[in-house]
């Protein structure tokens, strides 16, 4: 078989990109990895068989540039790592195409909707599926008839790894985290929390380019380390059902991977309901009998590496079904596996930097 040459982006800061550069470590298939970042100090690049730094997603010119560079590197596919070379990228999806560069990325419509929360949300509820109480919030005008306490207040936009996104217990934190968010972004969601932090899943959805379900797969997610919380508060709220401690989740994953029916057959349907071409990913809780659903990230997910690590590796996945040509049928994910995380120091070899 020949060398499948695949250039990996955003490879630093143990973010998508080095998960994905794992994953293609883990695949029998005979990759040759190029990973790409904006700092010479990427930790993805001692994982790759060539590294290069490339300009931000913001340059003008960035998309031109990666294009240049697949075709230097003689290319068979590119693996965006960061929601903002998703938006650079999208829309020259076409000139990758025509150079045969397998590209997965989701629609563009999809792309859009699923990173702006209140659109989605709202796309959400005219399809007829139900999500945790929201409001879109621009001015201080803007919350009458909030919900009771706790609500959670995050950016609208992009806000991987839940950056910026704070618990609201009383009123004197919904004037100081509202003051600062319209301030920092000029607008934000409030949504309700809802369910206790062992409820917390990541449901992964593959379509291949075609709409065609290639399967799914979920980690229930074990907040019970401060690694893999981005803030905990304790319950001082009158809802007492949601226990003692008011938890987000940080972007570093761990826990049990699994099939898991209950929350992967409501997944499957959103994706489909939206249209999904490619990788997935659905943040949510399951409480009280039902999917309570947070965002929606239209990309691989900062756990492609442990689903890979399990056995299910999806972009080996998606180079067999669309570079190979490879039509096998999907086999649901029936093994139960708990993967956990931990810090490893490397020397980062020396790279110039252009940026």
């Amino acid at each position: 078989m020949n060398t499948i040459r695949a250039i990996v982006t955003a490879t630093g800061c143990a973010g998508v990109g080095e998960q994905l550069l794992k994953a293609l470590r883990l695949s029998s298939l005979p990759f040759r990895r190029i990973a790409c970042d904006c700092t010479p100090h990427s930790t993805g690049c001692t994982l790759a068989d060539d590294f290069l730094v490339i300009p931000r997603a913001t340059h003008p010119h960035y998309a031109e540039q990666l294009l240049d560079i697949c075709r230097a590197k003689h290319a068979d596919a590119l693996f965006i790592g960061s929601e903002a070379e998703l938006l650079a990228v999208g829309p020259h999806r076409e000139e990758f195409a025509r150079e045969g560069i397998f590209l997965p990325l989701q629609p563009e419509d999809v792309l859009r909707i699923c990173l702006d929360k209140a659109r989605l949300y709202e796309k959400l509820n005219a399809l007829g599926i139900s999500t945790p109480w929201y409001r879109r919030i621009r001015s201080p005008e803007d919350f009458a008839d909030m919900p009771s306490f706790p609500i959670v207040f995050k950016p609208a936009k992009q806000s991987g790894g839940s950056a910026d996104v704070y618990i609201v217990r009383q009123q004197n934190e919904l004037r100081f985290f509202s003051a600062y968010l319209l301030e920092r972004h000029g607008e934000f969601v409030a949504q309700e929390y809802v369910g206790t932090p062992d409820d917390e899943f990541t449901i992964g959805i593959l379509q291949d380019m075609d709409g065609e379900l290639m399967g799914s797969i979920a980690l229930h997610r074990d907040l019970s380390s401060s690694f893999s919380r981005r803030l905990k508060a304790a319950n001082t709220t009158e809802r007492r059902e949601l226990g003692e401690q008011l938890v987000i989740s940080s972007g570093i994953s761990q826990g049990v991977l699994g099939g898991f029916p209950h929350v992967c057959s409501p997944g499957i349907a959103i994706a489909t309901a939206l249209g999904g071409r490619g990788p997935m990913n659905i943040q949510c809780r399951f409480s009280q009998g039902k999917l309570c659903l947070f965002e929606i990230n239209p990309r691989f997910s900062g756990t492609t590496s442990l689903r890979a690590l399990g056995g299910w590796n999806e972009p080996e996945m998606l180079v067999r079904r669309h570079i190979l040509g490879e039509r096998t049928v999907p086999q649901p994910f029936t093994q139960t596996v708990r993967i956990g995380r931990r810090l490893e120091e490397i020397i980062i070899p020396q790279h110039e930097n252009p940026c």
